[in-house]
Parts: C-alpha cells; sequence; structure tokens
C-alpha cells in the first residue's frame, strides 16, 4: 500500500519557474524513514521535505521521461555498492531551489539489501506536465518496479491454500514417537499448510524434552532477500504455554499449529488437525477464523440463491421441460421416458421422492378414468413399487398457470371465435368483423346477370390466419344470391 500526494509548495515553485521563463526540474529522489507512519492518514500537503536527520539516502534523478501529455516519470537506480538502508518514504525535488518538493510518497517499509541494485520511479501527474517541463522522451521499461506485485501474488497463493484447507491441515507425516531415551521424541518428515504456507518437513527431527507436560508446535515462516530464493522455513517448537500466530522482531509474520502434547509421564497425545481438501470440505465448520451469523450457520440451505440437483430436477418435472433420456451416458435417476409410462420407484429415487410429495401426484384409478383431464399429473402407480409419469401427448396446453388454468390442468385446442355481420337494402351494403361490403361487375361471376353488390369474408380481420385459410365470399345480383368459397345455397 501506498499513498501520493504534490505538496502545496509544488504549486509555488511551479509558479515562480514559469514566470522566470523556466520549467520544472526534479533533479532529485529523497528517502526517509518516518517513524510511526499511518498510512490510513491522507498525506499532510502543507509539508514538503522532512527533516534531514530522516534522510537515509538521497540520490540525482538519473532518466527522465514522459508518459502521456500530463504525467512525468522519474527514475534512479541505486547502485549495489550504497549501503542497506530501510525507507518508507520518497521525495521528488530541484536541489537547487528550497522549498521545492514536488512529490511525496508513503509506502510500507522497505529494505534495500547490501550488494543489491534497485531501481525506483515516481510518477508526478498534472495538466500539461510534459510541455511545462520541455520533456518529449517517452518512459521506458527500466522503470518498472515488480516487488511490491510478486509480493501481492504471493499473499494471493497463500490466501487461496487457506480457503482451500484452512488454518491448519496436516497432510502426510508429522508422526512423533517416543525414544529408548525417554527425553528423546522423533517427529517424522511430513506435510501440513499452516496459514496458508506449504509446510515441508523432509527428515526426521528428534526433539529433546526433559521439562512434562510439554507442547510442541509447528512454526512456519516465508522469508528470503531480494537476491535470493524465498522459502517456507519450518521449525519444531516446544513450550508449556500454548502458541499462536505471532509477528517477529524483523516484522516478519510467523503461522503456528498445534503438534502433539507431551504428558506427565511421557505420553502423547495428538494435536494435529489432519486432513487434505476432502476432509476440509467435510468439516461442518471447516473456516473457524471467519465470522458466521448464527442464522446462516443453522440454516438448512444458507446457500438458497444456488440452484441444487433437487431443484433442477423440480423445474424440469413441474415447469413444462420433457424428461426423455439424452445424451451419450443419461443419469438413469434423472432422464425419463417421454408419455404415459409406468417406472419401478426404486429405480427412479430421486424422481419419485419429488413428484410424490407434489400435488400432481394423484390416484392411478383417477388418470385411468379420465387420462386427457389429468394428462399433467403423475401417477400412484400399483400403489407400491411403481409410479407413470405425466403424458406429453395428451398435454394440449401443458401444465400451464395464471389466466389459463392451475398448474398441471389441461385444456383442449379450441379455434378462435369469428364473427361478423351483413346487411343489404336497395342499392346499399354494410358489414362488420370478418365481413366486406364490396361493389361487384357484372363479370365477377359467369352466372351472374348485371351488377350488383356482395359481401367478402375473411378471417383474417378478426382472428390468426395461414396460408391454409381460404377466402369467402357471398355475391348479390339484382335477381339472385350467388355463393362462393364455404357459402352455397341453402
Amino acid at each position: 500500500m501506498s499513498l501520493t500526494a504534490i505538496p502545496l509548495e509544488f504549486e509555488k515553485y511551479l509558479q515562480n519557474q514559469i514566470s522566470v521563463g523556466d520549467g520544472p526540474d526534479m533533479n532529485e529522489m529523497i528517502f526517509a524513514y518516518i517513524p510511526d507512519l499511518d498510512l490510513a492518514q491522507p498525506i499532510d500537503r502543507e509539508q514538503g521535505l522532512p527533516d534531514i536527520s530522516l534522510w537515509v539516502h538521497q540520490q540525482d534523478i538519473d532518466q527522465v521521461g514522459k508518459l502521456g501529455d500530463n504525467a512525468l516519470v522519474y527514475s534512479v537506480v541505486i547502485p549495489g555498492s550504497v549501503a542497506s538502508f530501510t525507507f518508507n518514504a520518497i521525495y521528488l525535488r530541484d536541489k537547487n531551489v528550497p522549498s521545492s518538493c514536488g512529490m511525496v510518497v508513503h509506502k510500507v517499509e522497505e529494505t534495500k539489501e547490501d550488494g543489491m541494485t534497485s531501481t525506483k520511479s515516481l510518477m508526478q501527474q498534472y495538466n500539461g506536465a510534459a510541455q511545462i517541463a520541455g520533456i518529449n522522451v517517452d518512459a521506458a521499461t527500466w522503470q518498472i518496479n515488480y516487488q511490491a506485485r510478486l509480493f501481492g501474488i504471493e499473499d494471493d497463493m497463500r490466501l487461496a491454500n487457506l480457503d482451500n484447507y484452512g488454518h491448519t491441515a496436516f497432510v502426510d507425516g508429522f508422526d512423533i514417537t517416543q525414544q529408548a531415551d525417554p527425553t528423546k521424541y522423533a517427529i517424522s518428515a511430513g506435510i501440513a499448510y499452516v496459514g496458508g504456507l506449504r509446510a515441508v518437513l523432509d527428515a526426521e527431527v528428534i526433539q529433546t524434552i526433559n521439562t512434562k507436560p510439554n507442547g510442541l508446535y509447528l512454526d512456519v515462516v516465508r522469508t528470503g532477500t531480494v537476491l535470493s530464493e524465498w522459502q517456507n522455513v519450518v521449525t519444531v517448537r516446544l513450550s508449556e504455554v500454548e502458541l499462536s500466530d505471532y509477528v517477529d522482531a524483523n516484522q516478519q509474520q510467523h503461522y503456528v499449529a498445534k503438534l502433539a502434547g507431551i504428558n506427565a509421564d511421557g505420553s502423547i497425545t495428538d494435536w494435529r488437525v489432519k486432513g487434505g481438501l476432502g476432509e476440509h470440505e467435510a468439516a461442518s465448520d471447516p473456516h473457524p477464523q471467519y465470522l458466521k451469523s448464527q442464522a446462516h450457520l443453522s440454516a438448512s440451505d444458507p446457500h438458497g440463491q444456488y440452484l441444487t440437483r433437487a431443484d433442477w430436477l423440480k423445474h424440469m418435472l413441474f415447469k413444462g421441460m420433457p424428461m426423455s433420456a439424452v445424451g451419450p451416458d443419461p443419469d438413469p435417476d434423472i432422464w425419463l421416458p417421454a408419455g404415459r409410462v409406468e417406472l419401478l420407484r426404486a429405480d427412479y429415487p430421486t424422481v419419485f421422492e419429488i413428484v410424490s410429495a407434489s400435488a400432481l401426484f394423484t390416484d392411478q384409478a383417477t388418470i385411468d378414468a379420465d387420462p386427457r383431464a389429468y394428462a399433467g399429473h403423475w401417477g400412484t402407480g400399483d400403489g407400491a413399487t411403481s409410479f407413470t409419469t405425466d403424458d406429453w401427448a395428451l398435454m394440449m396446453n401443458i401444465k400451464v398457470a395464471g389466466g389459463y388454468g392451475a398448474a398441471g390442468s389441461t385444456k383442449e385446442d379450441h379455434i378462435q371465435n369469428i364473427t361478423g355481420t351483413v346487411g343489404a337494402r336497395d342499392s346499399v351494403a354494410s358489414a362488420t368483423g370478418a365481413f366486406e361490403a364490396v361493389v361487384w361487375a357484372s363479370d365477377v361471376d359467369a352466372n351472374a346477370i348485371g351488377s350488383g353488390y356482395g359481401f367478402n369474408f375473411d378471417a383474417s380481420r378478426v382472428a390468426r390466419t395461414d396460408t391454409y385459410t381460404d377466402t369467402m365470399g357471398i355475391f348479390l345480383d339484382h335477381y339472385r344470391v350467388i355463393p362462393k368459397g364455404v357459402f352455397s345455397y341453402a
């Protein structure tokens, strides 16, 4: 974690530089150690550089480049010959101008080790920075510092292990046996996860225990330097008082697990929390370190937002989804043959458990007496060993609910009602609905004697139609009625 700010004194410095025709010149980087630095508090922009007694290293800027039009990157390379120093604050300034601090960074404590070459870069951002400072060189990749990112990646891995294994999980080994010398105890090689760190004991360890009762603990810490390989250091510790996780004098986090209790008579009480991922997942409360509400712990289904296998099956059975067998290897307790089929309850225990508890589980004799009315229902079968599925072939309106009927009910298909009226008097014709009044010439029909009026019947005026629906009509001339389509003489 780090905080950054541009002090107010830089704004005054920038104005003065511009007023005399110069640009800002951040030419030095200062490293400091601020005692009791609180990263939870914002940087006070009223302050500039700290007291010189807090400075631990200062160095001229090695490279400056622009990052777009509004940001400048200042970089230094600290040689390996520079002695070790620890810092938690970095500053930019123009060393030739007092009160010219251009940037303040507060960060977690860091140590530049002996013999280590370190690169540090700061990005200063304000409107028009590149043009005002006269910088036209783009920042290059040497300015990237990967240390903080690597530490973050490692801690993510530790937290992932913590989620999978909990604080303590002895996966293998770490068996303890008393030796011929009653003060000697052997701890076998083994693997465990403690605090998310993988703890490996490569070889047997002999522990001398002169005072009893006592306790054995596993102490694991991840340590290393920038120039060395980081590793988890495993130590077996003896303590008469219970040990727990702690931070040492070097600010390194140690994770502690209980290994065994050595009783007054020399016997051993195994304290190991055993198990790998399978045992962890099966535990009733595998993460006691996380706060949980009592309601969550006591709930029969604390994660009801997730669809369970039974919920999915209920959806398939009662929401109109066919259950015919599909796939190369269908689950025999889920996929069902379509249509009214009698099945053995023992062969489909999950399906039977769900349907037998539903309102759609109906006496078989009732279904057989009116198969269409009860097409959406499941039957009791022989009443002991079997049951029957719903019948898709007879469902005209499949298990609908709402305005069309109750869940599980069926409806016959019906033609939509088609209505209309016609009227004719003298030379005036009128029509409504599916009828249309028209005037036809005598050549409309070979049997017509003269011109007249008539009516077209078109169902699409009031109902859904397709190409199979025929248009019908009646022609009335002055002397007789001539039918068309479905109409005929009465």
